[in-house]
């Protein structure tokens, strides 16, 4: 299922309304202004009137003013917060296009604040754009009925998914999404067995239990499946993995790139650019509610400076390739990973081993010890001891099997070996 938004902006408040706000909000901040302006005036003319002997010659400045000029509120606009928009902004989204295609693996990235959140919700309808629209396989979402039909086709997984389960038991959690579609038992059973079976969890064996008697990751993947049980063409991730463990963080993004390996489309929002670099074949980038740039992930990592310059990075491989090339070495344009990176620096290293003028290398000195490029020789033995046979102790002691107890070094007191 294609999702295409078009020119789609929205704001959780009236823009008319908010706009018409501000502007009486700015009206009255320029009467504070001018009346400060005449308060201080005639304070001054007070001053000059009164002459250096008078005492209130004193006050020289608005500084020391007790009047409405002390008073009056600052006509400043409320500064913008270290993350997420300002206090005052109306569009959480603004101007947004792009389109989701069949069999995509797209990914959502931004600032938190930038509206990740506010976009997926209107994948399926639960929310509508201010202005613009959004199209689920041609159809309208704002129309509701076009927007119920999306949401059995394409299903969403918000943050932290196992707040959202509530039944006595596991099946009947996952089920609950099958029986509201009006299916019969034996397709509601055999939908819940099947998604169970997609997120790795034993159909038998807890098919009874409370959902809230499992583990932290159990219970995410029970709520994973209560949407796959939807049997949706399209799955819409919201910070999947946040929350986890190393370990259980790798198996479930495993477990998602399966499930876009067995045919879903999956848009994938994530703070991870190493997960996204890794995964997806595009990447939107958003910042303050506006598109900041679409592409792959090559094309996206590529301006490194700029996603800096909105708080956010790139991954840790490109950010090391990116390094490396401003500290001289020629590795080739493009996006790496850990071993793409590794296998161009060793190609580098190989080239400068046969070409030891090659552009960007310098040929080490010579070291102690050793000569440059004919490998390492073998260090000479030092006083006391033989590098081929073995470690001497201080007074001549041959170990030639293992590390010997140590006679020369006296038991403190109190303490015992």
């Amino acid at each position: 299922m294609s999702i295409v938004f078009d020119r789609v902006s929205f704001a959780y408040r009236d823009p008319e309304r908010s706009e018409k706000q501000r502007r009486r909000e700015r009206k009255r901040a320029e009467r504070a202004r001018r009346a400060a302006e005449a308060a201080e005036a005639t304070v001054g003319a007070a001053n000059t009137a009164a002459g250096p002997e008078g005492t209130a010659g004193t006050t020289t400045g608005p500084a020391e003013a007790t009047g409405p000029a002390s008073a009056a509120p600052s006509p400043a606009s409320p500064a913008k917060p270290a993350w997420g928009g300002a206090a005052d902004a109306v569009w959480t989204l603004r101007d947004i296009s792009f389109s989701l295609e069949d069999g995509e693996f797209f990914g959502i990235a931004g600032h938190t604040g930038s509206g990740k959140s506010t976009l997926i919700q209107h994948m399926n309808g639960l929310m509508h754009p201010t202005e613009g629209r959004v199209l689920a396989d041609g159809q309208d979402l704002s129309d509701k009925k076009a927007a119920q039909a999306a949401r059995g086709r394409i299903g969403i997984v918000f943050q932290y998914p196992e707040h959202q389960l509530f039944a006595a038991t596991v099946y009947d959690d996952v089920a609950f999404g099958p029986r509201n579609l009006g299916l019969d038992e034996d397709e509601v059973d055999r939908r819940v067995r099947r998604a169970l079976e997609s997120v790795h969890l034993d159909f038998d064996a807890l098919r009874a239990k409370s959902p809230f008697e499992l583990s932290g990751g159990q219970q995410r993947r029970v709520a994973f499946a209560g949407v796959l049980a939807m049997e949706p063409s399209t799955l819409v991730l919201d910070e999947p993995v946040a929350g986890l463990d190393p370990h259980a963080r790798e198996e479930f993004l495993n477990l998602i790139a399966g499930l876009h390996a067995g045919g879903l489309t999956v848009a994938m929002v994530s703070h991870s650019m190493d997960d996204l670099a890794r995964l997806c074949d595009r990447i939107l980038v958003l910042n303050e509610g506006r598109q900041f740039a679409l592409g792959t992930p090559a094309d996206v990592f590529a301006r490194a400076d700029e996603l800096r310059a909105i708080g956010l990075g790139v991954p840790a491989a490109q950010r090391l390739a990116n390094s490396l090339r401003t500290a001289g070495l020629p590795l080739p344009d493009g996006l790496y990973d850990t071993a793409a990176l590794a296998d161009g620096v060793a190609a580098l290293y190989h080239a400068r081993e046969g070409d030891p003028e090659q552009e960007g290398w310098e040929a080490r000195p010579e070291q102690e010890g050793r000569t440059a490029r004919e490998g390492r020789e073998a260090r000479p033995a030092q006083e006391g001891r033989t590098a081929p046979e073995g470690r001497q102790t201080p007074e001549g002691r041959q170990t030639p099997e293992g590390r010997p107890a140590r006679e020369d070094c006296p038991e403190r007191e109190g303490r015992h070996a």
